[in-house]
């Protein structure tokens, strides 16, 4: 009866835990596309606003240039009409300006090539003549003598004090300019091609990208390409022109008259009747979203897994504990160590959601914490990987995996790893090793966890200047059998002589300042000593207080002459892009992920729902079509194991040649050998490790 209540109670809080989980993903994914449209919009602000500042420094200078230009004329003094304009027709020669007119009191207009025209009438000369201290404008006219065609322009005027010269009052200086110059200060393209920028005057007209082929239109106003399309936020075109007419940085969304949805954007350039205008397509937004998205969903559902496998855990736990009276003590300890463990990294996760959610709008900060969220993550599932060894340990069912390899090339790996944490703690790292044989035989996983564990609390119980020394010594014990002693040494806190008789014990923690709060599960030590003991090893520590630790690693191995192939020739990662693979997996957003990613590295992926479907779609391939099939072992219809049998099975001769690599969350020993009895040629397991995979289809173990 017990029990009974015991799963319902396991199923009720599963189904609760899911609800809550997927409220808190829609509504956290929600909010980060909130704050991942602010962020692309500021980024079209500070490229609109680019823009102006590059305009305005532009019109400047040229108003700058032109007071030079006068002022230089002034300063020479010119007797007559004739020498004014030849003075001027040298300015001319030096200038970035295409004309220069000098302009009198009637309006007349004097050229650098000696030409005087009455053109009071023209609205630049009438800006002149009304006393404009400097302008800018649009002009179109003057035909171009090669094309007879009118000619687009970009005028700068200023007025200056009266210079008598003759009989005439020269009042104003004109330099005009190709409208081009202008469309070249600007960031037309943006966004990969999808972002482009005009300037329009107050009424809509374009003056730069005034032939709208750049995604603005084929209008030659932005109020006629509003008006042929639809606005998105339930705004009268009335109200939006007046929004873009105020000249304050606004922004529009609206689809085109080929209904392709986009968000436009627009500010005034000070000095000047012109705006400047920016259009982003939509799917810009969308698409970045997706890919923070994804990748923000991803992490979310690593830590629900997580959760759920250490929920699964707890209540077998209690349920296994609750039988056994005499076992209460432990009962209660590993539920508060679990808690502990559990609550604080799921604080940690939901603290960090929080400063997501209080600081949307900062791109930089978001990456910061999610890059430190998915560090939580992966805290959490080393926490389930340790549990999970101490459960087969604690059964009597773990099984180690003997044979050859170097143990020099490992303690080279181990070295390189743990040289970089500490040198990032501020620790010396010191090394000793003198063998007879790297050679030898053994589980090189196991042997090289007992020794990274080792190393690891070494560094977390050692301040910065301490030191941490690893020396490693061979013993000759029979003719193929070698005593290696591995000894790893630190000038940390050390350990109190009470807490030493107990760290090999499950969960066993003596809580130091020296370690900074760095957290751990305290199954580390409890997992090495088992390992030591499976491998016929042992593994002791020596400590006192304020004076560091020593922790010795006896292990007794047989010694071999030969060691596995290196393998050669091995492709580059560049040389699998023409691969084909057919990709069974039966969740969605697992295959969306794993497709989009391979996608991306020019894979050519084909996705099949279950094992059924897979094998008649390889069965329907041509010979060769397929190069790897990467096999969910748990689908609906048919699983994994009996798809790669049929597959294997069939009649052609690829059937036999192609690599079949399951991909599970099973991570067990047995579970790996019922993968290659099935027919599979290798094991990956999930949360799948992208570079990994990448390894294993380079062809790498």
């Amino acid at each position: 009866m017990k029990k009974k209540n015991g799963s319902w109670l396991l199923i009720n809080v599963i189904v609760v835990t899911i609800f809550v989980v997927a409220v808190a993903v829609a509504v956290y994914i929600n909010q980060l596309q909130e704050a991942l449209s602010k962020s692309t919009l500021m980024t079209m602000q500070e490229l609109i606003f680019h823009d102006v500042q590059t305009i305005q420094a532009n019109m400047e200078s040229n108003w700058n240039q032109l007071n030079r230009i006068f002022a230089r004329l002034e300063k020479k003094e010119p007797t007559s009409t004739f020498d004014l304009l030849k003075n001027l027709n040298k300015e001319q020669e030096v200038s970035s300006f295409e004309i220069l007119y000098l302009v009198d009191t009637n309006g007349n207009t004097y050229s650098s090539f000696n030409l005087i025209s009455p053109e009071s009438d023209i609205p630049y000369i009438e800006r002149i003549l009304n006393g404009e201290n400097h302008f800018a404008m649009y002009y179109c006219g003057n035909e171009d003598e090669h094309t007879f065609m009118k000619r687009e322009r970009v005028v700068y005027g200023i007025t200056v004090e009266p210079v008598q010269v003759d009989d005439i009052t020269v009042v104003g200086l004109i330099g005009m300019t190709d409208i081009q110059l202008m469309n070249d200060k600007l960031k037309v393209d943006s966004f990969g091609g999808r972002g482009h920028t005009g300037v329009i005057d107050k009424e809509g007209f374009f003056i730069v990208n005034i032939e709208g082929t750049k995604g603005l239109g084929k209008q030659d106003n932005i109020f006629d390409v509003l008006k042929e399309g639809t606005l998105l936020e339930n705004e009268t075109f009335d109200t939006v022109k007046e929004k873009v007419q105020s000249e304050e940085f606004c922004t529009i969304q609206y689809k085109n008259e080929n209904d392709m949805e986009k968000i436009l954007a627009s500010v005034a350039i000070p000095d000047s009747e012109w705006l400047v205008l920016m259009t982003v397509e939509m799917s810009v937004f969308y698409e970045q979203n997706f890919e923070f998205t994804m990748m923000s969903t991803v992490l979310l559902i690593v830590v629900a897994g997580a959760f759920f496998i250490m929920l699964l855990i707890i209540f077998k736990s209690m349920l296994s504990f609750s039988r056994a009276e005499a076992d209460s003590k432990v009962k209660g300890d590993f539920l508060s160590s679990m808690s502990h463990e559990i609550r604080t990294s799921l604080n940690g996760l939901i603290g960090l959601i929080h400063l997501m959610q209080k600081n949307k709008d900062d791109a930089g900060k978001l990456d910061g914490y999610l890059e430190k969220s998915s560090s939580t993550a992966q805290y959490l599932m080393t926490l389930v990987n340790d549990i999970l060894d101490m459960q087969k340990l604690s059964q009597h069912s773990m099984t180690l995996e003997e044979k050859p390899f170097s143990l020099m090339t490992m303690l080279d790996t181990i070295e390189t790893l743990m040289r970089s944490r500490m040198e990032e703690n501020g620790i010396s790292f010191v090394v000793d090793i003198k063998m007879i044989n790297p050679a030898i035989i053994g589980d090189e996983i196991r042997i090289e966890q007992v020794l990274i564990n080792i190393l690891g609390n070494a560094v977390k119980f050692t301040p910065a200047g301490g030191r941490v020394t690893m020396t490693v010594r061979q013993s000759q014990v029979s003719e193929s059998e070698i005593m290696t002693v591995f000894e790893i040494t630190d000038t940390g806190c050390g350990m109190s002589e009470a807490f030493q008789k107990h760290i090999f014990d499950s969960f066993s923690q003596e809580s130091r300042k020296t370690s900074d709060g760095t957290k751990g599960t305290g199954l580390g030590m409890a997992i090495s000593y088992q390992f030591a003991k499976l491998m016929n090893g042992s593994l002791r520590v020596k400590s006192k207080l304020n004076e560091g630790s020593t922790f010795t690693f006896g292990l007794p191995v047989k010694c071999t002459d030969q060691l596995p192939d290196q393998p050669e020739n091995i492709q580059t990662i560049d040389a699998l892009s023409a691969f084909s693979i057919l990709l069974a997996e039966d969740n969605d957003l697992n295959a969306e992920i794993l497709i989009e990613v391979f996608s991306e590295m020019g894979f050519d992926v084909q996705r099949a729902g279950d094992g059924q479907e897979a094998v008649e779609m390889f069965r329907a391939s041509e010979p060769g079509e397929y190069d790897v099939i990467l096999m969910d072992v748990q689908m609906p219809v048919m699983d994994g194991y009996s798809a790669a049998k049929k597959i294997r099975a069939m009649d052609r001769h690829d059937a036999k040649t192609v690599k079949i690599f399951a991909c599970t969350a099973n991570t067990f020993k047995e579970d790996r050998d019922k993968a290659i009895e099935s027919g599979m040629d290798d094991f990956i397991t999930k949360p799948i490790d992208i570079e990994e995979m990448l390894q294993k289809l380079n062809g790498r173990n």
